[in-house]
């Protein structure tokens, strides 16, 4: 993915002692945590943190900078952390109607 793409990102927490396959198939044993949408502040690379800064988080309107820790693998729309995986979906870019109250 390439800096400056309006996403939607799921956090999964990946089961101990699971061997990464196909990351798609890991995702299907995997426990969703978060959901972020936002604008990726940085490409998505190897060894490189994960830089997104968030519209969304949770589904709840939240701006916010955050980081992972760094991609140790990249399959089509997924990245594989030291800690999480992630999965990547690109998504028209919010609008002032969608934001809910906080």
């Amino acid at each position: 993915m390439l800096r400056n793409s309006y996403i939607r990102l799921t956090q999964f927490e990946v089961p101990p002692n699971t061997m990464a396959g196909q990351l798609r198939l890991l995702a299907l044993v995997s426990k969703p945590v978060h959901i972020f949408e936002g604008v990726l502040i940085s490409d998505v690379r190897v060894q490189k943190a994960i830089q997104l800064q968030t519209v969304f988080y949770d589904g709840v309107a939240k701006r916010q900078r955050l980081g992972s820790s760094r991609v140790v693998r990249i399959e089509s729309g997924y990245a594989l952390t030291q800690r999480s995986l992630f999965q990547f979906l690109r998504v028209p870019p919010y609008s002032r109607d969608k934001l809910r109250r906080v």
